[in-house]
C-alpha cells in the first residue's frame, strides 16, 4: 500500500526530485524568480487539476498563497510553452526509472488535444465509438 500523502506535498516532492516547476518560464521571458514560486505553482496545479478554483488553495497571510499572488503567477507561468516544458521534464525523468520500461513508451498527446494510444496513429476528426472486437477496450474512430 502506498503511503498517505497530501496532493500538494506530492507535487512539491516530485518538483524537488525533478525540478519540473523550474522549467516553466514567465510569459515575459524574465528570468527573475521568487524563492517561494514553487509553492505558488504547486497550489495552482492543485487548483486547476482538481477544478476547485483558487479559493481552497489560497491562504491569506502566506505570501506565496495569497489570492492576488496566485492570480499573477497563473497569468505569468501557466501557458502552453511552460506547461509543455514542465511535462517534458517529467516524461524524461520517468523514462530514466527502470521499471517504467515495463509500462510502455513515454508518450504524451500533442497540445491540440488530438491523440491516440500510439504516436504513429494520425489524428483524425470524427466521433469515437467503443470497440470490443479489437480486444483492447479502447475507443476507435469509425471507419
Amino acid at each position: 500500500m502506498l503511503p498517505r500523502i497530501d496532493y500538494p506535498e506530492l507535487i512539491l516532492e516530485v518538483n524537488a526530485r525533478t525540478g519540473f516547476l523550474d522549467a516553466m518560464p514567465h510569459i515575459s521571458g524574465s528570468q527573475a524568480r521568487r524563492d517561494d514560486l514553487d509553492l505558488s505553482l504547486a497550489a495552482l496545479l492543485v487548483a486547476r487539476s482538481c477544478n476547485i478554483g483558487l479559493t481552497p488553495v489560497a491562504k491569506p497571510g502566506t505570501a506565496a498563497l495569497g489570492e492576488s499572488r496566485l492570480v499573477g503567477v497563473e497569468k505569468g507561468y501557466f501557458h502552453g510553452e511552460g506547461i509543455g516544458k514542465a511535462s517534458a521534464i517529467l516524461v524524461d525523468k520517468q523514462a530514466g526509472i527502470e521499471i517504467t520500461a515495463d509500462w510502455g513508451a513515454a508518450w504524451s498527446p500533442p497540445p491540440t488535444g488530438c491523440g491516440s494510444s500510439s504516436p504513429s496513429v494520425p489524428c483524425t476528426r470524427g466521433r469515437l465509438r467503443c470497440t470490443s472486437e479489437s480486444g483492447n477496450g479502447r475507443a476507435a474512430r469509425p471507419g
